[in-house]
């Protein structure tokens, strides 16, 4: 879609899960400035909710952002009635919510760890997507866009956790390609470098000093976010499952398999 049509563009809608902060952030600024309405979704911390609304506004740009916890069962009825006043619209779904964590060695891990990183990562986007999918359906268009990491290929000791749940949300979009993508529903996955943002500020010096040292492996946000915004937007997407590798600060981007 050219960013030029915005009339046609501010027909479309972005939800974006953990919208106030690092990808999501930029997410939300990109899509929105390309003429996406955007509804941003972020879990506790108002104060940080606020100056993203402020920054919106002073740029008029449109969108707006729910308090919401996705790993909660409860909690949904005003999403649901802002999704409902807008249906007939294009969704695209961005699954980028993640729990925080602190890499550890395996032995050392509680399941409970684990299972934070899982309500967020998969349950939260089963919760997001099935709520969703009825309007696409009838539609028959939107798109589901999951944020996977180079970690699930690519593995530093002590992301077992984290690993878990993204390579679950990984099999969570593959199932969904499989059973939508020929309804008109494009889905499929980016798998970022290593990005410096609020997830990250409970890992060791030690661990940050290894990985942000080496430019190759860490991709800023905000590139990541346009990267995205470019595939979304290139009639040539397949949308059929595959996941795209946005390693380094290139805007260019290639299908991983």
């Amino acid at each position: 879609m050219s960013r030029d049509n915005g009339r046609a563009d501010m027909k479309k809608i972005v939800v974006i899960a953990g919208a106030t902060k690092g990808l999501g952030k930029e997410l939300a600024l990109s899509f929105s400035r390309s003429g996406y309405e955007v509804i941003g979704l972020y879990h506790a911390d108002m104060a940080t909710a606020e100056r993203v609304r402020d920054e919106f506004a002073a740029s008029q740009l449109r969108g707006d952002f729910l308090k919401l916890d996705i790993a909660k069962d409860g909690g949904w009825d005003e999403f649901n009635a802002i999704i409902d006043s807008k249906a007939g619209r294009h969704f695209t779904l961005f699954a980028n919510a993640s729990a925080p964590f602190a890499p550890k060695p395996f032995h050392t891990l509680d399941w409970s760890e684990i299972s934070s990183l899982i309500d967020v990562n998969v349950k939260g986007t089963f919760a997001l997507t099935q709520r969703l999918l009825p309007h696409m359906v009838k539609a028959r268009a939107g798109r589901i866009v999951t944020i996977l990491s180079e970690a699930v290929d690519d593995t530093p000791k002590g992301f077992s956790g984290y690993v878990i749940a993204k390579s679950a949300l990984d099999g969570l979009t593959r199932c969904l390609a499989e059973e939508y993508s020929s309804r008109g529903i494009h889905v499929f996955s980016v798998s970022p470098g290593f990005m410096d943002t609020s997830l990250t500020k409970n890992w060791s010096e030690h661990l940050k000093a290894m990985i942000f040292a080496d430019p190759s492996r860490v991709t800023s946000p905000a590139v990541v976010a346009e990267r995205i915004l470019r595939i979304c937007e290139d009639p040539g997407t397949k949308g059929q499952g595959e996941n795209y590798l946005l390693r380094g600060n290139s805007l260019n981007y290639f299908a991983g398999v």
